[in-house]
C-alpha cells in the first residue's frame, strides 16, 4: 500500500499528523500496522516538517539577535 492511498497528505490527514494526541499515535500505528514502508515514509516527511520547522525558529532568533545588537538600537536602550 503506497502512503498516497492513505490520503497521509489531505488537510485532514496534516492535521492529524501535526497534533500531538490520540489521533496522530492512532494514524502512526495505522500506518504502521498496514505497511512498514508506507509508515517509514510517514516518519521521513514528520522528521523533515520537523527539521524545518526547527530551521525557522533559529532564522527567526538569529535575526532578532542581529537587529537587538545593532548599536543605534543599544543607544536606545
Amino acid at each position: 500500500m503506497k502512503a498516497t492511498q492513505l490520503n497521509l497528505f489531505s488537510p485532514q490527514s496534516t492535521q492529524s499528523r501535526c497534533a500531538n494526541g490520540p489521533k496522530a499515535r492512532e494514524l502512526s500505528s495505522e500506518l504502521l500496522s498496514a505497511d512498514p514502508e508506507a509508515f517509514e515514509e510517514y516518519f521521513n516527511i514528520t522528521r523533515k516538517e520537523s527539521e524545518a520547522h526547527n530551521r525557522r525558529l533559529y532564522n527567526i532568533e538569529r535575526a532578532w539577535a542581529d537587529f537587538l545588537s545593532r548599536p543605534f538600537l543599544k543607544r536606545l536602550l
